[in-house]
Parts: C-alpha cells; structure tokens; sequence
C-alpha cells in the first residue's frame, strides 16, 4: 500500500468516525429519560457533558486535520471550536423535543468547556512536541 493510499484511508477513517459520533450523540439524545451511571457527585451531568464533548473535539480535530483541503487542515482548531460548539447547541434545542428531557444552558457551557480545553491541550501538545500537521500512520 503506497502512502498515498494510507494517507487517503487514514482521511476517511478520521471523518467516518466525526459522522459517527455525532450520529451517537443524536441518538443517545433522542432516548428519552436517558441517565448515565450514578458517579456520587455534584455536576457529574456536567463532567458527562464535558466528557462527550472533549471526545467528540478530538474526532473532529482529527477529521479536519487530516483532510485534503489546505484551508480546513491550517484551520482545523476553531473549525472544530465552531463545529462543535454549533451541534452542542443543536443538541440542546433537540432534546426540548424529547419527552423526559430538556435543553440546558449551562449543559451546553459544560460541552463547550470540554470542547475549548481539549483543543487548548493539543495545541499546547503540537507546540511543546513540535509537530505541526497530523500525518498518517
């Protein structure tokens, strides 16, 4: 397999997996009354919050960095910063659609702190490690 060929396959690896997840995260949105597991602390819907959210900062990240177009891997960090702070609204005002849930404001603060950190940690990690671009493996 030429490099050529990784490099395409590791593109669509990474953008398969964005559309994934955020098809995930419609889902589990659209159950309704869905809990996660009890973690015996206040705001732990908060940190469930951040949680998905900095998962989902990663995979677009990835997605946008590894993807052909030049002006979407130089700007990969606020593409992901706008991308998924947009669907965290979106998925707010879907779950007022869903009985036994709401849309919070505060959790949609939560997913965007989640977003903003992850993308603040790779950057500092591309600084201090000198790389620059995301290659393939």
């Amino acid at each position: 397999m030429s490099a050529f060929d990784r490099s395409r396959l590791f593109q669509q690896f990474c953008q398969i997996a964005a559309i994934g997840y955020l098809i995930a995260i419609f889902i589990l949105s659209s159950i309704p009354g869905l809990t996660p597991p009890p973690l015996g602390f206040a705001w732990q819907d908060k940190f469930y919050h951040f949680l998905e959210y900095s998962i989902l900062s990663l995979v677009l990240f990835a997605a946008f960095r590894s993807t052909a177009r030049k002006a979407w891997r130089k700007n990969a960090h606020w593409l992901t910063i706008v991308v998924a702070l947009f669907y965290a609204a979106t998925d707010e005002v879907h779950q007022t659609f869903v009985r036994n849930r709401n849309g919070d404001f505060w959790d949609w603060v939560a997913d965007g702190v989640g977003v903003i950190a992850v993308q603040l940690v790779v950057l500092l990690f591309r600084y201090v490690s000198g790389i620059r671009k995301l290659t393939p493996p």
